[in-house]
């Protein structure tokens, strides 16, 4: 039964990006764990080309700080989806970011990685991530998503002073 579900699965996610009929793999000849990783490199590469078509979106932007959104992606066997981004510093101090709270599709999401990026030197970028458990808000992966809305705390890494809250950010994924 696993197997089988895991088959469907499979197919719906494999199908898209390469007809089965033309590819060479025998399924049934496949271990669970090797189906599994299947599924899972498969689901990798179709959210890396979703990632991939610069669907880039600048989600907060002040003098002291911009947040691009880079993309996002499903994390491999888990729960987790992380909105990848760009941060640039433009203060002068050494900063750490945290994420102050965040709503999914309405739902609040108390249970997140809860930073964004640490020890961030001033003037720099850095690649940060904004981590949630997708099934706190009753979606089904990352294709559920339609709307956050986030607060990010910016502190002070040296003091651990608060610096500054930002306003609510929104963002939207019409095509989701």
């Amino acid at each position: 039964m696993r197997k089988t579900i895991l088959v469907i699965i499979l197919l719906v996610l494999f199908l898209p990006i390469n007809s089965y009929a033309d590819s060479n793999i025998d399924l049934k000849a496949l271990t669970d764990d090797e189906l599994i990783d299947l599924i899972a490199d498969t689901r990798l590469e179709y959210f890396t080309r979703r990632i991939n078509s610069d669907n880039r979106q600048i989600i907060y932007d002040t003098e002291k700080l911009k947040i691009t959104l880079t993309g996002q992606y499903e994390e491999r066997f888990s729960s987790l989806v992380a909105l990848d981004c760009i941060v640039e510093n433009h203060t002068d101090n050494v900063i750490s970011i945290f994420i102050d709270s965040i709503d999914v599709n309405g739902f609040q999401i108390n249970d997140t990685e809860r930073f964004v990026c640490l020890d961030f030197k001033p003037n720099k970028k850095i690649k940060g991530s904004i981590v949630f458990d997708f099934t706190r808000a009753d979606i089904n992966g990352y294709k559920g998503l339609k709307d956050i809305i986030l607060t990010l705390k910016v502190c002070d890494s040296n003091s651990n002073d608060i610096l500054f809250t930002t306003d609510e950010i929104l963002i939207t994924f019409p095509n989701s």
